[in-house]
C-alpha cells in the first residue's frame, strides 16, 4: 500500500536556511501493507506528526520545508503533490478533531469531503449508511457536533476521513484526550477497519500501553532523522518511551517480550521472579536533605532558595498552584532535572552522580511526613 524510498524532510527558517543541522526525517525507507495496523511512536519532539504529514502532503505544503525521495501509494509516486491530491486516498484525523470540523451536525460533517469531490449523491448515501453502522453513529447523525463526547467526535472524524474512499487512515494521538473506555472504543474500531475493511491504519500515540496489543507493527521515529519499522517486541530498545510492560520484560529477560497484559500475566505465573526485600528507613533516619535549592529556566525562577529535610517511613504531600514549580522541585530532587544551585543529598549521596537505575532504587521507602507548599517550601 505504501512504499517510502529515501524520504528526507527538513524545516526551513524564513530566510530559507535549514532549521537544524540534521533533517527531521533522513533517508527513510520502509513498506506498509494493505490492512496493516501500525503504531507510530518515538520520544517527544522526534517527528511523529511530521512523518504523518509527509505522507499526505501537509508537509511541506502547509508546514513549509523541503522534501525529497519517493512516496509510492499503490505504486504511484505522490511526493511533492498538494494535499487535495491525496483526498481520495488518505484520511487524516488530528489530535483534537473538533478544531477541524467544518459543519454543525454529524451528517453534514461526514458528507462534506465527499461533496467537495463531487461523489454522486446515491454513492454518498450508501457510504453514510455503511460508515454509521461500522462506527456506531446511526443514532447520532442529526446531533450537533458540539454535544458529542470526545470518543463520539473521534468516530465522526474517522467517518469523515473515510467517506471519500480512502484506504489509508492517519491518526495523530486520537486517544490523548479520551478516558480508558473512550480510547478502548476508538481502538476497537480502528482494529476492525484494518482487519475487516483492509484499511491501512497508522496511529501516532504517546500512551503506547493502550495500543501495543492491538497493532501489527511498530514504527519508531527516533529523533535523529531515522525511522525504523518492525515487530512490537523488537522496537523498544530506547527506554525513553518504552511502555512499562516492555520495561518489565526487559528487566526480567523475557524473550520474546510480552506485549499484552494477558501474555505478561501468563509469563509471570509460569516463571515468577524473585526479589530481595528493601529495608525500610525508620522515622528517625534522615533520607533526603535539600540545602538552598534553586531551580531556574533562563530568566524564570521556578523554585526560590529552599531548604528542608525528609525522614523515613512516612508520607509527603507536595502542594501548589499549577505552574508553581512542583514538578521542577521533584525532578531536581530526583537528579534528572535542572538544579541551578544548592545541594541535594539522598541517603548521603547526590542523586545526580547515580545512574537512572540507582536513582530508582533510592526512591523506594524514602517518603516523609511533611507538607511542602510552593513557591516557598515549608516543612512541618
Amino acid at each position: 500500500m505504501i512504499e517510502i524510498k529515501n524520504l528526507t524532510f527538513s524545516y526551513l527558517r524564513p530566510d530559507g536556511t535549514q532549521k537544524s543541522e540534521e533533517p527531521q526525517l533522513s533517508r527513510v525507507n520502509l513498506k506498509i501493507l494493505p490492512g496493516e495496523f501500525v503504531l507510530v511512536c518515538g520520544p517527544t519532539g522526534s517527528g511523529k506528526s511530521t512523518f504523518l504529514k509527509a505522507l499526505n502532503g501537509l508537509a511541506p505544503s502547509f508546514t513549509g520545508g523541503v522534501i525529497s525521495g519517493q512516496l509510492l501509494i499503490n505504486g504511484v509516486d505522490y511526493l511533492g503533490r498538494e494535499p487535495h491530491d491525496f483526498a481520495n486516498l488518505i484520511g487524516y484525523v488530528n489530535q483534537q478533531p473538533e478544531g477541524a470540523f467544518v459543519a454543525d451536525t454529524v451528517l453534514d460533517e461526514i458528507v462534506y469531503s465527499a461533496e467537495q469531490l463531487a461523489i454522486p449523491k446515491e454513492e454518498i448515501a450508501n457510504k453514510v449508511e455503511w460508515l454509521s453502522k461500522l462506527l456506531n453513529l446511526e443514532g447520532l447523525l442529526d446531533q450537533a457536533l458540539a454535544n458529542l463526547s470526545g470518543g463520539q467526535q473521534q468516530r465522526v472524524a474517522i467517518a469523515a476521513a473515510l467517506i471519500s474512499g480512502a484506504k489509508i487512515l492517519l491518526l495523530d494521538e486520537p486517544t490523548s484526550a479520551l478516558d480508558l473506555d473512550g480510547a478502548t472504543e476508538v481502538l476497537s474500531i480502528l482494529k476492525k477497519l484494518a482487519k475487516e475493511e483492509s484499511v491501512t491504519v497508522l496511529l501516532a500515540e504517546h500512551r503506547i500501553s493502550r495500543v501495543l496489543g492491538s497493532v501489527d507493527s511498530v514504527l519508531v521515529v527516533h529523533g535523529d532523522g531515522s525511522v525504523t519499522k518492525g515487530k512490537p517486541e523488537d522496537q523498544f530498545n530506547d527506554a525513553r518511551f518504552a511502555p512499562p510492560i516492555i520495561e518489565l520484560g526487559q528487566r526480567l529477560g523475557w524473550k520474546p517480550l510480552a506485549i499484552s497484559n494477558a501474555e505478561a500475566n501468563k509469563r509471570w505465573i509460569e516463571a515468577p521472579a524473585t526479589f530481595q526485600a528493601l529495608s525500610a528507613n525508620q522515622p528517625h533516619n534522615l533520607v533526603l536533605k535539600a540545602e538552598e535549592l534553586v531551580v531556574s529556566f533562563g530568566n524564570v525562577q521556578a523554585l526560590k532558595s529552599s531548604s528542608f529535610e525528609l525522614f523515613g517511613n512516612q508520607i509527603t504531600a507536595l502542594m501548589g498552584d499549577n505552574g508553581s514549580g512542583k514538578s521542577s522541585l521533584c525532578w531536581a530532587l530526583q537528579g534528572s532535572g535542572t538544579r541551578t544551585s544548592g545541594v541535594v543529598s539522598v541517603l548521603g549521596q547526590d542523586p545526580r552522580d547515580l545512574s537512572p537505575q540507582a536513582r530508582l532504587s533510592l526512591s523506594h521507602g524514602s517518603a516523609t511526613s511533611c507538607r511542602l507548599t510552593l513557591p516557598s517550601v515549608a516543612c512541618r
